[in-house]
């Protein structure tokens, strides 16, 4: 009993000593940058941002924490690294560190605005006569940002970086829930779940959207919050909690993608229909029939909070726009999007939702014209790094437990109505749960047969690709 007293009490002054010295690295790296930026709210963000990420390892991870401090310093400062070069990157080609699309708007003028006209609430925003704020479907993330603008104002002036550490926060935090679902739900071992969490976090298309002012990252880490405290058994068992989180959740998600409701009802739905009692409450499975029930649910579900929004308009000119937008330029995408939606459009924007994001850099020897190029061709590099995972996603659909309808659900419903490269940020820590299950399950003659045909279908889409540029 004293060895292990003593055993407890080193670790703990071990572990003290980890986060003592990964937050003196972060200071450290938080000074510097903010010497560069010439900034002081770099530095406290930095922390904030860390001390965040800290604070799901203890809550989550609980007896394991300490073995992830390290990898998560490294994550911290790799997804610092890559924010950093596209921030540089954009400024090099638009004079400003944006994308010049919605990021722009919501962190130079919309949040602004929200504090110019001294908005606190959401409810304050929906009173006002300004269209904008009466109509997006973005509010809550447009008076997140604008409460950082002000803090950040109050350090000694807010910086666009202030806000893309926080994203990071999220990333990360998400990662380390999908990571918590795999070990209880799936009995994944630690070296597995690292696996899974470097794909969540280094896949360049998640990178790229944790470097920019996007809410993406927060809806996604809003539905994995939800999913958990539905699938893990002990969080579950805690009913006051859930329902107080799921509330929460619920007006965070609605506030920050109204359509994205539909996908949080279901979580919750499938949830209640499985077995309580089992420890492994995903892998409950669902009949084909009560599948297609509950495919005319969510559809009924999705009508009925167009009608009730009042936001008919607004959602048809949101589909219109991507219609268009994905109509252009030629190639595949426009040949998909031309296409009816029945009986095989629906199939044809999957298809295209699968290759996304897609630059023509990745053909051929690489013509950088700027250094923005550069994070274009890791983007494409990462979607075909994806063509390896999908087998296994497959796979893992064939299940249809509630992990898989989830799966389906969110990826065909993003696929058909934008094709979005940042809305699939939705479907990512799903289909990578799914998909890593199947591959631990796999053994490693079938593995090396699954990575042959997948290169196979990389090579067959890449000449597909070449050839629709001349269509």
């Amino acid at each position: 009993m004293m060895k292990l007293m003593i055993k407890s009490a080193r670790n703990l002054y071990i572990e003290k000593g980890t986060i003592l010295a990964t937050n003196i690295i972060v200071v450290l790296v938080g000074l510097v940058l903010s010497f560069v930026f010439n900034n002081t709210s770099i530095v406290l963000f930095s922390l904030f941002s860390w001390w965040t990420i800290l604070f799901f390892n203890m809550t989550i991870n609980k007896d394991e924490r300490s073995s992830y401090y390290t990898f998560l310093l490294v994550s911290w400062l790799v997804l610092l690294g890559s924010m950093l070069f596209i921030y540089l990157a954009e400024n090099i080609n638009y004079g400003v560190p944006y994308i010049m699309s919605d990021d722009y708007s919501l962190d130079t003028d919309w949040a602004p605005g929200v504090i110019e006209h001294g908005y606190y609430t959401v409810e304050q925003m929906n009173k006002s006569g300004i269209y904008f704020y009466a109509n997006a479907n973005c509010k809550l993330y447009i008076l997140f940002l604008a409460y950082v603008q002000r803090f950040g104002n109050l350090l000694g002036g807010y910086h666009t970086i202030d806000i893309r550490l926080l994203n990071m926060s999220s990333v990360i935090a998400s990662s380390l829930i999908v990571n918590r679902l795999g070990i209880n739900n799936y009995g994944f071992d630690f070296n597995a779940t690292k696996k899974l969490l470097r794909i969540l976090i280094f896949l360049p298309n998640i990178m790229y959207l944790c470097g920019h002012v996007y809410r993406d990252t927060y809806v996604m880490f809003f539905l994995v919050s939800l999913f958990y405290i539905w699938n893990i058994r002990g969080v579950r068992k805690n009913k006051l909690f859930n329902i107080i989180t799921t509330v929460v959740l619920f007006y965070c998600i609605y506030y920050n993608r109204m359509f994205a409701v539909v996908y949080a009802a279901l979580i919750v739905f499938l949830a209640l229909y499985t077995n309580k009692n089992k420890e492994k409450i995903i892998s409950h499975m669902i009949t084909p029939t009560r599948f297609f029930l509950c495919i005319i649910a969510i559809l009924s579900a999705a009508f009925l909070l167009n009608y009730l929004s009042g936001n008919s308009a607004f959602y048809n000119n949101y589909i219109i726009g991507y219609t268009t937008i994905n109509t252009q330029g030629g190639g595949i995408s426009s040949i998909a999007y031309n296409m009816s939606i029945f009986p095989f459009g629906w199939l044809a924007r999957c298809f295209v939702f699968l290759v996304s994001p897609f630059y023509s850099q990745i053909i051929g020897l690489p013509v950088f014209g700027n250094v923005l190029d550069l994070v274009y061709f890791f983007q494409t590099a990462g979607t075909c790094f994806l063509f390896f995972v999908y087998i296994y996603w497959l796979k893992s659909l064939k299940r249809l437990d509630s992990l898989a309808i989830i799966n389906i659900v969110l990826f065909v419903s993003c696929a058909v109505i934008t094709s979005g490269f940042r809305h699939i940020l939705m479907v990512y820590p799903f289909m990578f749960l799914g998909a890593y299950n199947e591959y631990n399950s796999t053994d490693a003659h079938l593995r090396n047969k699954y990575f042959k045909y997948s290169a196979i279908i990389l090579l067959l889409w890449l000449l597909i690709y070449t050839g629709s540029r001349f269509i």
